[in-house]
Order: structure tokens, then C-alpha cells, then sequence
């Protein structure tokens, strides 16, 4: 499926060639941040790995545990070089901008959702509703919307600003969030396409308007410092995001299971982890340690995968509402420092 992209790159590749006027700044090239870029390629990687193995090592295990301590070690080790450095990865002072931090906060929560969704909902389609590739990539193209509504969403950004439209993608994907996480082993297909399709109503509202977001906190000689410093957080939602949303994920999944054959009079024990984490197996090692049938077992993991898959959906539906939450309370407090401007200016004039 890889060589699909080639082409595509290809043709990118020609295009920008010609089309994409070069900018660079007036000012001297930037150095490579070596010391920066070393604790970031530590730390984060650390705190990936302890979401993703916390599970299966034990969340207060020695492994578990130190990973996380040396994660936060050198994550603050990070931070302190930035602030000194001549020319930093990830410039914090940036964050002082509302409109950047806008932009952080959506990017984040917008990788952490499509990450989670993308990643659970094919294993659903393939593993508890047993469609084959094509029917599985036909249903998810419903979040093409995103495609068709970018150029109009592009033109409203520049119209009303990005704040607003981020608004409302979080809205749409906290809609289909709070869908996807009713789905049930016999959820109709159209009710998971209108999921979908919110999705990409969602999905078309944020990627465009969070990247304007960022650009217009900053001149236009720091452009690539900010796209590149929000886009490192979008692909730490997206990481972190998909790793918290599997372990809640297993953890719903295994209450489950454990319900279900309790409910059978079936046998449990340490394999039971086992169907939760193996999609592809679930049913044969349901009934290779358990008496039940083959339909008996195709019924009981769906039930399993359906309700580990809705505490994820909650995740997912939580982040989006923080973020729109987040977003409402920059744009508040830029009203109130908007008016407190208008206001003592006001004063001025009148003590004039």
C-alpha cells in the first residue's frame, strides 16, 4: 500500500518545484539546537513508551515508573536549555501568545482524536463486524468531507478568524465522538458513516485554522518556528493520545470479558489479556480455553472490543470538550484585555 504514496510524493514533489515561492529570513541562519534536540528525542519518546507498556509492566513498576521519572527529568532539562538557547526547537515564549497557545491546545486534542479513531475503528470493522479491506476503506472515506469543505473553511478563516471555526470543529468532533461511543457489536452502518462524517466536518474546522492560528501569533520571520513547534505537540497528541486511549481501552476491555464469561460459567485467567490485545486471535483463544462455540465466542469478543472501543470514544470526547473549553476562555480573556485596553484608553482621552 506504501507505493500508492509514490507517485502522489511524485507529483507533489514537481508541483512545489515551480509553484512554491522560497522565503528566507534577513537574518543569519539558525543553528541546529544539538543539546535540545537530544532531551526532546528522550523524553518524549519515554513518556510514549511508558503510556504504551504501563499496562503490561505494571503502573507502579520499577520500569514503568522510572521511564516516566526519566521522562520528566529530561523534559525539565529540555525547558531550562530552550530558555537559554540561541536559537531553540521550541521557543516558550511563544506561549505567552493566546493565539499560539490556541493553536497548541487544538492541534494536540485534533491528533490525539483522529490517532484513536483511526487506529480502533478498522480493528472494529474488520475484527467484530468481519469486513474485508474495501468495505472497511470505503466506510472511513467518509471523513473525505474534510477534503471538500478545507477551501471554504479556508475562506471563512480569513473572514471571522481561526478562533471561531476551531470552535466548531471541536464541536463536530465532540459530536461524533459522543456517537462513536455508543457503538455497539450491531451499530448500523449509517449511524457510524454520520459519526464519521462529523468527524470530518471536525477534522476540516481545525487543521487549517489551527496552522493560522499559529502563524499570526508570530512575525513572519518566525513562521517555521511556529508551525514547527505546534506541529510537534500535534504529533504528541497524537502519540501520547492513541497510547492513553488503548490502555483504557484494555482496561474496559478486560472488565468485560471477565463479565461475560462469568455470566457463561466459563473459565478465566492471564489469557484472557491476551484476546483483549489480539484482535486477529480473540475468538480462536476464546475457544481454545473455553467451551464456547465459534458464534458464542464472535459474540462475547465483540461485546469486548465494542465497550473497551466506547472508553476510549470518552477520551476522546473528553479532550475535544477541554479544548473547546480551553479555546472559549482564551477568547474571553482576550475580550477582557481588549476592553481593558479600550478602557483605559478611554480614561486617557477623557483626561486629556
Amino acid at each position: 500500500m506504501f507505493w500508492l504514496n509514490v507517485p502522489l510524493i511524485a507529483v507533489s514533489l514537481v508541483l512545489c518545484s515551480f509553484s512554491v515561492k522560497e522565503s528566507r529570513s534577513d537574518q543569519d541562519a539558525p543553528g541546529l539546537d544539538w543539546p535540545g534536540l537530544v532531551l526532546i528525542s528522550l523524553g518524549i519518546p519515554a513518556v510514549v513508551l511508558a503510556f504504551t507498556l504501563g499496562d503490561h509492566w505494571g503502573w507502579s513498576s520499577a520500569r514503568t515508573l522510572g521511564l516516566l521519572a526519566f521522562a520528566a527529568a529530561s523534559l525539565v532539562a529540555f525547558h531550562a536549555v530552550e530558555r537559554r538557547a540561541a536559537d531553540p526547537i521550541i521557543d516558550f515564549r511563544l506561549f505567552r501568545h493566546r493565539a499560539f497557545l490556541g493553536a497548541v491546545v487544538s492541534d494536540f486534542a485534533l491528533a490525539c482524536f483522529y490517532a484513536t479513531v483511526l487506529f480502533l475503528l478498522p480493528l472494529y470493522l474488520s475484527g467484530v463486524r468481519s469486513y474485508d479491506g474495501y468495505a472497511t476503506g470505503a466506510l472511513l472515506l467518509c471523513t473525505a468531507v474534510m477534503a471538500a469543505l478545507s477551501p471554504g473553511v479556508g475562506r471563512l478563516t480569513d473572514r471571522y478568524g481561526p478562533r471561531k471555526l476551531l470552535a466548531a470543529g471541536f464541536a463536530a468532533f465532540t459530536v461524533s465522538a459522543l456517537l462513536l461511543a455508543r457503538i455497539a457489536p450491531d451499530s448500523p452502518m449509517g449511524y457510524l458513516a454520520l459519526a464519521l462524517v462529523a468527524m470530518g466536518i471536525g477534522w476540516a474546522f481545525i487543521l487549517g485554522p489551527a496552522t493560522v492560528s499559529a502563524l499570526s501569533a508570530v512575525p513572519e520571520r518566525q513562521a517555521g518556528l511556529a508551525v514547527g513547534s505546534s506541529w510537534t505537540f500535534h504529533n504528541l497528541g497524537g502519540a501520547i493520545g492513541l497510547a492513553a486511549a488503548i490502555n483504557l481501552y484494555r482496561l474496559q476491555g478486560e472488565r468485560t470479558l471477565n463479565a461475560e464469561l462469568a455470566e457463561r460459567q466459563a473459565p478465566t485467567g492471564p489469557w484472557t489479556r491476551s484476546v483483549v490485545g489480539d484482535p486477529e486471535h480473540a475468538t480462536a483463544l476464546l475457544q481454545q480455553h473455553t467451551s464456547l462455540s465459534g458464534p458464542e465466542a464472535g459474540e462475547v469478543y465483540g461485546q469486548v472490543f465494542s465497550h473497551g472501543m466506547q472508553a476510549a470514544m470518552w477520551m476522546v470526547a473528553g479532550t475535544s470538550l477541554a479544548a473547546l473549553t480551553a479555546l472559549g476562555l482564551l477568547g474571553l480573556s482576550a475580550r477582557r484585555s481588549t476592553a481593558a485596553t479600550c478602557e483605559v484608553a478611554a480614561d486617557n482621552e477623557l483626561a486629556r
